[in-house]
């Protein structure tokens, strides 16, 4: 199946039962590693750094540090330029380090954060992999397939996407609706539920 470009993996269609993570539980657990983004992206978030500092600890402010190496060599994404966010140690995090960007007295992203508080979307200069996980679209051969990340080892050091939940058996991919929709915009999520019979929570 294949929806605005994007072929469907079969294990967004299997019936799950999972709760969505709780950041009181899983203290931004995903947020571990840091994550790679295009350098367009990056370049948008320096651009709002002014915005975005007074939400982050007073030592993470320097945005000279916020991103990594310069690589470009990667066609899946829209540049073909990435880097990734730097991670720093972090007491209050399962794993004991997180994205710079992590604010650990509440776990919230300060990306995010900031946005909100400035009246902006939340997931407009939030880097795409933040916004989409557990879903993420894997690029091969040139086909690019929308699946969900769930080999990670994230899910063994506190991150909750995949805690169990019985009674609450659905769909993985209407669990994720607004990630699913992110990729392929509301319309092609609503395909997706049109062809699998299932009635669209967005």
């Amino acid at each position: 199946m294949t929806i605005n470009d994007f072929q469907i993996d079969p294990k967004l269609l299997e019936q799950k039962e999972i709760k969505r993570c709780q950041l009181a539980t899983c203290r931004g657990g995903c947020c571990a590693d840091g994550v790679w983004l295009d350098v367009d992206q990056a370049e948008r978030i320096l651009d709002h750094a002014e915005m975005i500092k007074p939400f982050m600890p007073e030592d993470r402010r320097d945005q000279s540090t916020w991103f990594a190496e310069l690589h470009d060599d990667d066609a899946s994404f829209p540049s073909g330029k990435y880097t990734g966010t730097t991670i720093v140690p972090d007491e209050a995090h399962p794993s004991g380090t997180c994205c710079r960007f992590l604010r650990p007295e509440d776990h919230f992203c300060a990306i995010q954060y900031a946005s909100l508080q400035n009246s902006m979307q939340p997931w407009t200069l939030k880097p795409l992999y933040c916004c989409l996980y557990p879903i993420v679209d894997d690029y091969d051969g040139g086909v690019k397939t929308l699946t969900i990340d769930s080999d990670n080892d994230l899910f063994s050091r506190g991150g909750g996407c995949h805690d169990e939940c019985p009674g609450t058996l659905s769909p993985i991919f209407q669990i994720y609706a607004e990630e699913i929709s992110i990729m392929l915009g509301v319309e092609g999520y609503r395909e997706l539920c049109a062809i699998q019979q299932e009635t669209p929570r967005l």
